[in-house]
């Protein structure tokens, strides 16, 4: 807490730190805390429907600038922005919180509610439609704010969209791996887009991932069985995909060589990714999101299965010039 206190003096917000030991008046906030790394852009939306809806929050940790910094003249070693010292010292000042990832353990929000009494919700990563639903449903019944018409909208051309591109989705036989609260995310959202998600894996080593998953399966697609897989290489990964043959692998960029080596396409969701620019620009949460991705994988898919005619073969200017007139020599002799 001196650290705090001493790098609060040094930027004048002195008298908005508190002692962690204390419980001060609420302050009417509400902090959000992601179990997993989220894109900046992503970072950037949830904070505007925060802004929207809760009004004052505390985001931990906010990279919504300091990951994607604006070029500017007097560019500072230390890109501003972030969640600030003070905020975080005041999260046990908050009404409540709520955390993005219901797989992992949020260690932040137990600490909040088992030291300091701050009521802990956990909703999955808002990706898809039902995950979204439930973040706008949670944050409703937490803060008591209407949904805003804005998100509404973006929720009925989410509903268009997966309409309209059902008859390129459905059955497509998919492979997810990743982080296990963005793969748990994702995997929802394939259901709900009408794919099959035959191979669902992660690095990680988690009690809860299976369990998770396969109740997921048995709320949307009762009737199909993934081969799921949990603190696996991408060795193992790699045998696993040759053994299940999707049609399709999303994922973050360290699934490429898989992807090239048996000429499956790659959507790239998640972190890292390594191998295209533009990953901190990468949406994928709320409505927005999900009708972002849901054109990727659309797209991805489209350009892998295209037929094209062979195209007309014209002969250029300069030799049919000269065929004229060789026939125009021939014809005088």
């Amino acid at each position: 807490y001196t650290e705090i206190l001493e790098k609060e003096k040094a930027e004048g917000n002195v008298g908005e730190a508190k002692s962690p030991d204390m419980k001060e008046v609420l302050n009417g906030k509400l902090n959000l805390i992601p179990t997993e790394s989220l894109s900046p852009a992503d970072v950037r939306e949830l904070k505007e429907i925060l802004e929207a809806t809760a009004g004052d929050y505390i985001f931990l940790p906010d990279i919504s600038e300091t990951f994607d910094a604006p070029l500017r003249d007097d560019l500072p070693k230390i890109a501003p922005g972030g969640t600030r010292l003070s905020e975080i010292v005041d999260m046990p000042n908050s009404q409540a919180s709520m955390g993005l990832g219901i797989v992992s353990k949020n260690l932040a929000l137990a600490y909040l509610e088992e030291s300091h009494g701050v009521p802990g919700h956990s909703v999955p990563i808002p990706i898809g439609l039902s995950n979204t639903d439930s973040f706008f449903t949670e944050l409703v019944n937490v803060i008591g704010c209407p949904i805003p018409e804005k998100y509404q909208k973006e929720r009925g051309r989410l509903l268009d969209a997966m309409v309209d591109v059902h008859k390129y989705l459905y059955g497509v036989k998919a492979a997810v791996y990743g982080d296990p609260d963005t793969v748990f995310s994702l995997t929802t959202f394939m259901l709900e887009l009408g794919m099959n998600p035959m191979l669902v894996a992660t690095g990680s080593k988690s009690r809860d991932f299976g369990t998770k998953i396969k109740q997921i399966f048995e709320e949307i697609r009762p009737e199909l069985e993934p081969v799921v897989l949990d603190g696996i290489d991408f060795d193992s990964l790699n045998d696993a995909v040759s053994e299940c043959s999707p049609e399709i692998l999303i994922g973050n960029s360290n699934g490429r060589y898989i992807a090239k080596a048996r000429d499956i396409p790659l959507v790239r969701v998640g972190l890292p990714i390594h191998d295209r620019v533009g990953a901190q620009r990468i949406l994928t949460v709320g409505y927005r999101g999900a009708l972002e991705l849901l054109d990727r994988i659309t797209n991805t898919i489209l350009e892998a299965t295209d037929t094209f005619t062979a195209p007309v073969q014209v002969e250029p200017t300069a030799y049919a010039g000269q065929g004229a007139e060789k026939e125009f020599m021939e014809g005088a002799q």
